[in-house]
Parts: structure tokens; C-alpha cells; sequence
């Protein structure tokens, strides 16, 4: 790789390029999937969740499931087919999710379960972070000054 990258010195910018979109897009499509898993698991429980009276309640669980996995599936999409607004769209997805996870997390969780999922939490939270980062739109059109190559 390393002769192509002194052939074509925008070889290392190209594949950084692909491999942050693939990166970008699997964690969509893993976000994407956990709502939908957590609609379809609230949907298979939905009398047992009933009946033992869980606080939000099943309709809550069910509806922020169905929200997150229709939001990162359409984000994906806009991913798929490059639309100008996908990274837009993702930013305030994800910026949203964080939200409603740590108000979630503060608001319906007892002390202990709070502090137990706290490590978890964090992670996740990284992991958006991460994710966030990504999403900016990358311009591929490279200019060359007095320095040499760079990105614009």
C-alpha cells in the first residue's frame, strides 16, 4: 500500500475516506437495529410488561424504539444515496438520542440501577461521540498550494 500511497498521494485520503463512510454507515445501521429490536421485543412482551406494571410503561419503550429505528434507518438511507442534507439530518439524530438516553436515564431509573449502568452509559455515550464526528460531510476535492496537497 505504501507504493501506491507514493504514486498517488491522495490514495491514503481516499481510503481513509471509504473506510470512515463504512464506519460511519455499519453504526447507523447498529443504532437502527436496536430501536427497531427494542419496538419488536416491547411488542413480543407486551402483556407480561403489562401486567407487571412497569413504569414508563410498555407504550413509552414501544414508541422511542420505533422513533430511534425509524430516524437511523432513514439516516442510513440518506447515507446510501448521498443526499446533501444526510449529515445534517444524522447531527441532530444523534444529538437528539443522546438526549433522550441520558433523560431517560436520570428521570426513570432508580439511584442504584443509575449508578450500575453508569459505565454502559458512558460508553454509549462515547460511541455517539464517535459517530457524531463522522458524520461530517467530507469534501473529496483536493487543491494543491504552495504546501503541497490538502483537504478542502
Amino acid at each position: 500500500m505504501s507504493d501506491r500511497i507514493n504514486q498517488n498521494p491522495h490514495a491514503l485520503i481516499s481510503f481513509r475516506w471509504k473506510a470512515g463512510r463504512f464506519f460511519l454507515i455499519a453504526s447507523l445501521i447498529l443504532l437502527a437495529s436496536a430501536g427497531w429490536l427494542r419496538l419488536a421485543e416491547v411488542i413480543d412482551l407486551w402483556y407480561v410488561l403489562y401486567s407487571i406494571r412497569i413504569f414508563p410503561g410498555p407504550w413509552y419503550i414501544a414508541v422511542t424504539g420505533g422513533l430511534s429505528g425509524l430516524f437511523f434507518t432513514c439516516a442510513t438511507l440518506f447515507y446510501l444515496l448521498k443526499l446533501h442534507f444526510s449529515s445534517q439530518f444524522t447531527r441532530v439524530s444523534l444529538v437528539a438520542y443522546f438526549v433522550w438516553f441520558w433523560a431517560d436515564r436520570v428521570l426513570f431509573s432508580t439511584r442504584v440501577d443509575f449508578f450500575y449502568k453508569l459505565p454502559g452509559g458512558i460508553f454509549i455515550s462515547l460511541f455517539l461521540f464517535l459517530v457524531f464526528t463522522m458524520s461530517y460531510p467530507i469534501s473529496r476535492t483536493l487543491q494543491k498550494d504552495d504546501n503541497g496537497p490538502s483537504i478542502s
